[in-house]
């Protein structure tokens, strides 16, 4: 029957392939290992070189860039450019900040003033102001000046004689240096009384000694930044007047803790917040 003996095409059969090796490079093969020479030694100690010398021009140009602007502020201070800016935040000088234990009837009148009777309760009332560096620069230095603009004798029985009991303009300072740095946004408690005794004691005691004088003076800080020259003065609105009445017999009594007083240096107190600052006296 047709199709029964129809023949198969003959299969061959094949044997498996093995994967042929790839080719090796001469720089794979063991006949040519890679070896470290002289010449790469020398490229690696270039390099090194090289890195170190930019490293430290680096550092010689910020060095150089340091000492320019250090020289420039330098010039500026010295030439005015920049100046120490600082204000009189508070003092004790005058009402309601004097203390109420020294208010008394003045002699004569009515009324009621703010008088010591004593070396000791002028040192009780440690006349001081606080200032502020409002700046951006530090202050290293600070001079406190105190002018004797008026003193004036008065009461029962003071009669206008030769001396007048008047005079004006007789002045005091002191430069402060010992208390480091006045950073910007610190404050600084600035305490005078020497210097205030010191214009008392140059006033004439011995004539009219049991009467009460008035005396009014003015206040005034200085301030220098690091590496300046020169002072700066804070505007002349902001000085302070104080005023106050004294008598000599009471410092009289107790020359010896006069002179010891007069001794005493002007000091700093120096803080960065209002509540850790030297308060006034009360």
């Amino acid at each position: 029957m047709p199709g029964k003996n129809k023949k198969q095409p003959p299969t061959h059969q094949t044997s498996p392939q093995l994967p042929t090796p790839a080719p090796t490079t001469p720089l794979e093969s063991p006949q040519h290992k890679p070896r470290w020479d002289r010449s790469d030694t020398i490229s690696v100690i270039a390099l090194v070189f090289s890195f170190a010398s930019a490293v430290f021009a680096g550092f010689a140009w910020n060095e150089s860039v340091t000492a320019n602007n250090l020289t420039k502020i330098s010039q500026d201070r010295g030439s005015g450019k920049v100046q120490a800016l600082f204000d009189i935040v508070s003092d004790n000088l005058g009402k309601p900040a004097t203390p109420s234990r020294f208010i008394r009837k003045k002699d004569g009148y009515e009324e009621n003033v703010f008088r010591v009777e004593s070396v000791d309760e002028l040192m009780a009332w440690s006349p001081r102001v606080r200032i502020k560096n409002t700046g951006s620069e530090p202050i290293d230095v600070i001079k406190v000046d105190v002018t004797h603009l008026e003193c004036e004798k008065y009461g029962v029985g003071v009669k206008q004689i030769f001396p007048l009991p008047r005079y004006f303009y007789d002045s005091t300072n002191y430069e402060l240096t010992s208390f480091g740095k006045l950073m910007p946004g610190q404050l600084a408690d600035i305490v005078f009384t020497p210097l205030v005794l010191s214009l008392m004691t140059r006033h004439d005691w011995k004539d009219f000694p049991d009467k009460d004088r008035k005396s009014t003076c003015r206040v005034e800080v200085l301030c220098r930044l690091v590496g300046s020259q020169s002072y700066d003065q804070m505007p002349r609105d902001k000085l302070r007047l104080v005023e106050f009445h004294w008598r000599p017999a009471g410092f009289e009594q107790n020359a010896k803790y006069v002179k010891e007083c007069l001794e005493i240096k002007p000091h700093v107190v120096i803080s960065d917040d209002k509540s850790s600052a030297a308060k006034p006296s009360k």
